[in-house]
Order: C-alpha cells, then structure tokens, then sequence
C-alpha cells in the first residue's frame, strides 16, 4: 500500500505530465518557474554567475523542481550553458548517514527510505529538456563515483543540495 506522501506525489507527476504534453500547458508552466524561481535568492547567484565560463550544476536533483527553475532562468538568460543533473535517484548510501545526519524528526530508518522514489526522475528530465531544448545531462549514481568523472568540466554555478552530510 502506498504512503499518502506517494499519492500526492503519483497525482502531482501525472498532472506535470500532462501539461507538459500539451503546447499551451508547457508556456503556463515555463512562465510559473520564472515566477516561483523569484522567490529564492539562489536564482539571482545563479544569474550573477552566467557570464563566467563553465557549466552549472546541481547536486541532489531528487524530483528536480530546483533544476527545472534553474534550466529556465539559464533560458531567460541566453547563457550557452551545459547544466548537469546529479543525484542517485534511489536515496543515500546507508554507510554514509552519520549520527551528524540525524535529528528529531531524522531517524536513520527515515533517512534511509527518504527519496528512494524518484528513479522515474531522469526520464522526466529528459522529457523536460527536450521539450524546451536545454542542454540537460543527467549523471546517474552516488556522488562518490560520479563526481570524479567531471573533473575536468569547468563550473561557473554549483548548487548543492544534498541532504546527507557526507555527501558535501
């Protein structure tokens, strides 16, 4: 039996889905991550930084809200940028939750179930990319092991949002 938090999820994916199927429901969309993308002041780091060399990139994509207002306001901006989606899309690596991870309302059990639904995400992604035409690479895998294949990219934009400690 799904969790209610599933549902909710489940019937917001299908409704994104369908207006992202249709031309007019996609414009709706793109104009409200403009406006959402306002509210947070990494968007106007992000915007300081597109005239600097280098790619963007987001760690810790999970269902990819902050990646999707991110990809349009590098739109709205004109900036030729690659931007790369990195997450493992099946939760954290158990060995890597610590005791620095934990809180009252963050058990391990939690913490270890957190974000395991979100292997449909980089097909999403995909889809998102191709219908707005954004230069989007998804990078599969836990950072440890996808991370060094990057080495040699150029950042001019870096949003972390991971939320195990040993990730950072």
């Amino acid at each position: 039996m799904a969790h209610r938090h599933e549902v909710k999820r489940r019937r917001f994916d299908a409704e994104l889905d369908a207006t992202l199927n249709a031309e007019a429901g996609r414009l709706e969309y793109w104009d409200s991550l403009f406006h959402l993308g306002n509210r947070y002041s990494w968007i106007e780091l992000l915007e300081s930084a597109m005239p600097l060399p280098g790619a963007v990139i987001e760690c810790g994509v999970y269902r990819g809200a902050s990646l999707f207002m991110m990809c349009r306001e590098i739109a709205r901006l004109s900036a030729s940028k690659k931007i790369y989606a990195c997450d493992s899309f099946e939760g954290f690596p158990p060995e890597n939750i610590g005791a620095e991870d934990r809180a009252i309302f963050r058990s391990q059990r939690k913490l270890r179930a957190k974000f395991k639904l979100a292997n449909d995400i980089p097909d999403r992604i995909h889809r998102f990319s191709r219908h707005f035409d954004l230069p989007v690479d998804v990078v599969w895998g836990f950072f440890a092991e996808t991370l060094p294949t990057l080495s040699e990219q150029e950042f001019c934009f870096i949003h972390l949002d991971v939320d195990v400690y040993a990730s950072y």
